[in-house]
């Protein structure tokens, strides 16, 4: 079974989509932040052979809510950050 991660970086108009294979082999993608871009980030997803993956995302305002929703009913686990600890762990390294 491969392992797939994928990271997002929400803004109000926006999804940057960071997708890693279990290999350690990255691809990106920007989607928009709405239901259109969600499924089109479904299908992009599809395309790269992913039906799972343990998705990541920063707590960014209301921005994130929709999509962590949609990609858990879409089977994903969904870790939501908040990026006050991600902007701390960043500074301790």
């Amino acid at each position: 079974m491969r392992l797939f991660d994928l990271g997002l970086d929400v803004v109000k108009a926006k999804l940057d989509c960071a997708l890693r294979f279990s290999e350690g082999k990255c691809k990106s993608n920007v989607v928009e932040n709405n239901l259109n871009g969600f499924n089109v980030l479904i299908e992009w997803l599809a395309k790269h052979g992913v039906t799972s993956a343990h998705v990541c995302m920063e707590a960014t305002g209301v921005y994130w809510e929709a999509v962590a929703v949609y990609l858990a009913c879409k089977g994903m686990v969904v870790s939501v950050i908040n990026p006050t600890q991600i902007k701390a762990f960043g500074q301790s390294q």
